[in-house]
């Protein structure tokens, strides 16, 4: 009877290595000291980036015509005031 115990025991605690051994990939190679960390790394890594924007970003004068702006304004709310090829008419709403 003991030797079935111990044969049960380590059948447990076997399957339970095992269990856990799934565990251990995904926790061994993580770039933070402790597994609740988060993503501080990756911020403190970010934050000593010395300008991750082009310089192209920083420029706000957009070469844009105010005519093509204005008469592209005017055909959008037109378009939305008119109903639709083949629509039905609109009921009112009570």
């Amino acid at each position: 009877m003991a030797a079935r115990i111990d044969r049960v025991r380590l059948i447990v605690a076997v399957a339970a290595m095992l269990s856990l051994t799934g565990c251990q990939d995904s926790l061994s190679r993580r770039d933070t000291i402790v597994a609740w960390a988060g993503n501080s790394a990756a911020a403190n890594r970010a934050v000593h980036i010395i300008d991750p924007w082009p310089a192209a970003s920083a420029d706000t004068d957009i070469p844009v015509s105010g005519r093509r702006t204005v008469a592209a304004i005017e055909r959008y709310e037109n378009a939305l005031d008119a109903p639709a090829a083949g629509a039905p008419p609109a009921s009112p709403v009570q």
